[in-house]
């Protein structure tokens, strides 16, 4: 648990760098653009004084002078904003990683997880708030799935709806086994064709495993 705490801390601490380094690359885009402006500017201006050829060799001198500076100054924030660019870009690889490495970790957390659907809702507020879970599920795997000593052999460590209530759905269970192999002897059971059933279980998912997989499966 602690090294998961660590993981969503640096995760966050990322997730600020990424925001101060997009503000810098604003800036500096902001300094180019002025920059820009300001050899725009000088160009009209020699391109206006060779034009009318009235111009005196200081003013000529000057104004190179500061084209110059204005290439260099140009020069030094483009260095600036590629080496910008550069570190918000490995920034994001790591962010990357480190979000890979979280959606693992819940992955892990919910192995033992199993999403019961289409169970009955209590009807009033105290029933509902005092649900036993626990107790509904042995129940079902005693009557329903044939397994009379289910109170005895599977050990449920937690067990609760999900959502919030609505008087139209019945919300899902989610049940945190004790051991592994318990889900998929339920599993088992819920999918044989001999089992008719009006009730459905799945395996328990990040958002983002979730949503990938519905990329793969309509």
């Amino acid at each position: 648990m602690e090294s998961r705490l660590l993981k969503l801390d640096e995760f966050d601490k990322i997730e600020i760098d990424i925001g101060k380094i997009v503000k810098n690359v604003t800036l500096v885009e902001a300094r180019i653009s002025d920059i820009e402006t300001q050899f725009s500017a000088v160009d009209s201006r020699l391109i206006e004084l060779e034009r009318s050829r009235q111009f005196n060799s200081d003013e000529c001198t000057e104004l190179k002078t500061n084209y110059t500076e204005l290439s260099t100054k140009m020069s030094a924030q483009q260095h600036t904003f590629e080496t910008i660019f550069k570190d918000f870009g490995k920034i994001r690889a790591d962010n990357k990683s480190l979000s890979d490495e979280v959606v693992d970790l819940k992955a892990r957390s919910m192995r033992n997880n199993l999403l019961f659907f289409n169970f009955d809702e209590e009807h009033t507020f105290d029933d509902r708030k005092y649900e036993n879970c626990a107790n509904k599920i042995h129940e079902f795997c005693e009557k329903d799935l044939a397994m009379p000593d289910a109170r005895d052999n599977i050990r449920i460590d937690r067990a609760q709806r999900i959502g919030n209530y609505e008087t139209d759905s019945k919300r899902p269970l989610v049940v945190r086994f004790n051991y592994y192999q318990e889900i998929l002897t339920v599993k088992q059971k819920v999918m044989d064709p001999a089992c008719k059933v009006d009730k459905r279980v799945s395996d328990q998912f990040p958002r983002e495993i979730q949503e990938r997989r519905k990329k793969f499966i309509p």
